[in-house]
C-alpha cells in the first residue's frame, strides 16, 4: 500500500515503531500498522481466542501535565 510516507518508515510504523525520521504523526503510524498483514491476522484470529473484547485506555496526549498525588515545594 501507498500512504505517501518513505519505504523505510512505513516498514518501521507497520510493526507499531516510532518514525525514523522523526517527522510522522501518531495518525500516519496508526494507519500503517493498522494496515499491515500482521495486524489484520491478529484481528482475524483473536476474536476466536477471547470471551470478550478486552478495555483499553485510547487518549491522545497534548503535552505533560502536573502529577495530581502530591506537590513539590
Amino acid at each position: 500500500m501507498d500512504f505517501g510516507l518513505p519505504p523505510r518508515c512505513v516498514r518501521m510504523h507497520s510493526v507499531g515503531l516510532p518514525c525514523p525520521l522523526g517527522k510522522h504523526s501518531a495518525d500516519a503510524r496508526s494507519c500503517v500498522y493498522v494496515q499491515s498483514a500482521h495486524f489484520k491476522q491478529a484481528m482475524a484470529e483473536l476474536p476466536a481466542l477471547l470471551r470478550h473484547a478486552p478495555d483499553i485506555v485510547n487518549a491522545k496526549v497534548d503535552g505533560w501535565s502536573e502529577l495530581g498525588e502530591f506537590s513539590v515545594q
